[in-house]
């Protein structure tokens, strides 16, 4: 199976490990081509909370740093 992807959960700029996977199946053979990590509730929680305290900095800025800072990204 290729490794497209990491096969861990992105929160708060880092690669979180997690203990549940999907496999990602191409549709047009059936073929598992990766696996898709699936977060519990403690990494969801911790991935709200990240989300939360990133927010409080942006949501200071003006609606054009706002714009600009997406356009970056």
């Amino acid at each position: 199976m290729p490794r497209l992807t990491k096969h861990k959960c992105y929160i708060n700029g880092e690669w979180v490990p997690t203990k549940n996977h999907k496999p990602v199946v191409n549709p047009y053979t059936g073929e598992v081509i990766s696996l898709m990590p699936v977060a519990d509730d403690k990494l969801i929680d911790r991935a709200l909370d990240a989300a939360a305290d990133a927010f409080k900095p942006f949501a200071r800025l003006g609606r054009d740093q706002r714009a600009d800072f997406l356009r970056k990204i």
